[in-house]
């Protein structure tokens, strides 16, 4: 059995987080040129999450990136936030 990632522990826990306000929740969901770790979806629209392990700016900058570059592929985008698993922590973006 494959060991999972730190950063896929975290997934498991920002989902187990997230279940109680979302309708349905997706992981690793797929767009062109690129992936957003966890997508909650409420009322046709889309909450986007990109999960660090940790806060470093690197970190934070590559989650921004990313999310803006999803926010423009996916439609019915509502908010997005940074998931840091090591302080339990959702970071508007």
């Amino acid at each position: 059995m494959k060991k999972r990632t730190k950063e896929q522990e975290y997934i498991e826990q920002l989902k187990r987080k997230l279940s109680p306000s979302y309708r349905q929740i997706e992981t690793s969901m797929q767009y062109p040129k690129g992936e957003i770790d966890v997508v909650g979806i409420s009322r046709g629209k889309k909450d986007l999450y990109e999960v660090k392990t940790t806060s470093n700016s690197r970190n934070l900058e590559k989650a921004r990136e990313q999310l803006g570059r999803a926010r423009k592929k996916l439609s019915d985008v509502e908010n997005c936030y940074v998931y840091i698993g090591k302080d339990d922590r959702i970071i508007p973006i």
